[in-house]
């Protein structure tokens, strides 16, 4: 967060904040390091762009709550789920991304990983095509609108379990996997 620092101890911390307590007092650098996480998420739910900060616009919020709503109507476990940024997409992830949009040009899709034959049976009402090469999806689906999103509940849900999955394989077989999991966790924005 604070990368024009020399280092970041707490004692350099702390003399940044203008703190004055004393060093290796448990209350003291205790304090220190609550004014450090109550700054950081501050700077998360800030909405103003400030040099290299993360910022979320409104419509990436609004997508985020539909998505969400969408599983809490299904009774889906959403204590996995978290946003981030890859590029120019707005990502809705569950350790594994299963919800990528990209709501910065004139055009709003969804990436998809299923054939344009596969999502017409999961949401036969929608316009797709062909994604480029450079894209990692196979297919895109247009959205007109926002409130569009909530049309493809069969995606969403089928996209979502499958990340499910996918995480409690992980879990299952790789020895790393739940401190790997841990860390997705308390790194990315909820």
């Amino acid at each position: 967060m604070y990368k024009s620092l020399d280092n970041h101890k707490l004692i350099t911390i702390k003399k940044y904040f203008k703190m004055d307590l004393d060093s290796h007092r448990a209350s003291d650098d205790t304090k220190v390091a609550a004014e450090i996480y109550i700054r950081y998420c501050k700077k998360l739910t800030d909405e103003v762009k400030k040099n290299d900060d993360v910022v979320f616009s409104k419509d990436e919020f609004k997508c985020y709550d539909i998505v969400k709503n969408i599983l809490i109507s299904e009774n889906k476990n959403t204590d996995y789920l978290r946003y981030s940024h890859t590029g120019n997409y707005f990502d809705i992830d569950v350790f594994y991304n299963f919800f990528r949009i990209k709501l910065t040009a004139k055009k709003h899709f969804i990436v998809s990983q299923y054939t344009i034959d596969e999502l017409k049976n999961i949401v036969p009402d929608a316009k797709y095509e062909l994604s480029p090469k450079s894209e990692t999806g196979k297919t895109r689906i247009i959205i007109e609108d926002l409130n569009d999103i909530s049309k493809f509940k069969g995606f969403i849900l089928k996209s979502f379990d499958k990340s499910i999955e996918s995480m409690n394989y992980y879990k299952e077989h790789v020895n790393a996997a739940e401190y790997n999991i841990s860390r997705y966790l308390i790194s990315n924005a909820k």
